[in-house]
């Protein structure tokens, strides 16, 4: 079976996310968050493997480090961090979104990686802080 990733692409400060389709009944099923999945996208690596996927977000292309962060939480804090300026950051944590964003926890003005890939995208954000959706956020 086929690993499930989301990514988010940064070009020209617009985001982008691509959802690796699965074949199973279940991902069929879209969730409120996932309205914006609709464009077939494709993450190249350097060796030359390849990842299909759906997009949401601004289309466009672009290229970076790619890296990986092992935190469970504070994905709003790394996506805003100038340290991981021109980076594709993978997140090991299987699931993202789930407590929103909000203006009090970037560290900056706004995003600096240029891609963000994630297991799974949490169709609910849950948290009285929360402003906005992980994916409205982009």
């Amino acid at each position: 079976m086929k690993e499930r990733i989301l990514l988010l692409t940064h070009f020209n400060c617009n985001l982008e996310t691509w959802h690796l389709k699965l074949p199973t009944e279940a991902s069929k099923v879209r969730p409120p968050c996932y309205r914006h999945l609709s464009m077939k996208a494709i993450l190249a690596l350097e060796d030359g493997r390849t990842f299909e996927g759906e997009s949401f977000g601004h289309t466009g292309t672009t290229t970076g480090e790619a890296c990986f962060n092992t935190s469970m939480t504070g994905y709003q804090e790394i996506i805003t961090d100038p340290s991981y300026r021109g980076q594709i950051v993978t997140m090991t944590y299987p699931l993202i979104g789930n407590y929103g964003v909000n203006p009090e926890d970037a560290e900056s003005s706004q995003p600096h990686v240029r891609g963000f890939v994630i297991g799974e995208l949490s169709p609910v954000a849950s948290n009285w802080r929360s402003r906005q959706t992980l994916p409205d956020y982009f």
